[in-house]
């Protein structure tokens, strides 16, 4: 027996080098060198590499297999109960939608205006978080994302879903 767990405890140790290395040999982007070392990684082991291991024929596994089983009967019911559970509390979870300022306020950010894509009759503020309408054109240098025709401005960052917007208008220039 004890010579049997040797074999076994070096089998393992020769088993942990070679998932060693082909951890390592997954990261490589030489194919060809992929392609050489996993042969010499993943060549079978010959006959004699194997411990020969004889099972008591009287020995079952029935007890084994049926304690098993009901093991996992066990889990599922316990799963299925704990499914029930959180679907009845989803049920009465209450999303709420915001009303008030207040509300909406919590789900604030700040926007950074792209002074790449700001018209010429735009003046951006230090930090780029301000815009004015200027009645003279800025010098911008060029740019391919500049806004040409119109006094509009993107914002670097990306938004999705709904979004509320406030701003500060002064003077006789509509907002659109």
């Amino acid at each position: 027996v004890e010579r049997l767990i040797e074999q076994l405890e070096q089998e393992i140790a020769e088993l942990r080098r070679r998932d060693a290395e082909l951890e390592q040999l997954s990261h490589t982007e030489d194919h060809i060198h992929f392609l050489q070392s996993y042969q010499s990684v993943c060549a079978p082991s010959g006959p004699g590499d194997l411990p020969r291991i004889t099972l008591n024929p009287h020995v079952s596994f029935e007890a084994v297999r049926k304690h098993v089983s009901k093991l996992k009967e066990r889990l599922e019911d316990i799963c299925k109960g704990e499914l029930v559970k959180i679907s009845q509390t989803v049920e009465k979870v209450d999303i709420l939608e915001p009303r008030t300022r207040e509300d909406f306020l919590q789900y604030s950010c700040q926007l950074t205006l792209d002074p790449n894509t700001a018209n010429r009759r735009l003046r951006l503020s230090e930090g780029n978080r301000e815009v004015t309408r200027m009645g003279q054109e800025q010098s911008y240098p060029d740019h391919p994302e500049r806004f040409d025709g119109w006094a509009q401005v993107l914002c670097r960052e990306g938004l999705s879903g709904r979004s509320y917007w406030e701003a500060e208008w002064s003077g006789g220039e509509g907002v659109g």
